[in-house]
């Protein structure tokens, strides 16, 4: 699905189709930016099936699990062993809304940039995750902050080693 803004940052329409830059100008005029669809290339699976249970932040859990990649995919992950760590985008799939300005877990009032929260305008997650084995096209890992069923937008190699030597 597409969302579709103003300028202003008003929701207009959501579309289930791809409109060209064209057609969206005649339809709306020139008041978009811009849209990007995406398509999720796998799903994370785990045992946290209720986000009550998920835990806050990668950096506080311990949970495994793993991430299966759907087989068209699948090249995608050649070379993705030899790292220790991963950066897992992904979507709050669940997350309904959002808030300008939220209460943060440490009681402060902050806004939604200054926070992990899943009530974004844009609901994309972002989390560390370390990398324990792969099979075929399955991710096994750790840390995990996501529930079962969670789709999977992008992975990326993240080089654990040199960032904590970068601020060592």
């Amino acid at each position: 699905m597409v969302w579709t803004y103003f300028d202003s940052g008003e929701k207009i329409s959501s579309v289930d189709i791809f409109y060209t830059d064209g057609e969206l100008n005649e339809l709306w005029g020139k008041r978009y930016k811009m849209i990007h669809q995406f398509k999720p290339i796998g799903v994370v699976r785990c045992q946290l099936k209720e986000l009550e249970d998920v835990p806050f932040h990668w950096k506080v859990s311990e949970v495994e699990g793993r991430i299966e990649i759907f087989k068209e995919f699948k090249n995608g992950l050649k070379g993705i062993g030899r790292f220790s760590h991963i950066a897992v985008i992904f979507i709050f799939h669940k997350s309904r809304g959002y808030r300008l300005v939220q209460i943060a877990r440490d009681g402060d009032i902050r806004g939604v940039f200054a926070t992990g929260s899943p009530l974004r305008p844009n609901p994309v997650g972002l989390s560390i995750l370390k990398l324990l084995k792969v099979e075929d096209n399955i991710l096994y890992v750790k840390w995990l902050d996501m529930v079962d069923g969670t789709p999977v937008l992008d992975i990326k190699p993240f080089h654990f080693d040199e960032i904590k030597k970068k601020f060592s």
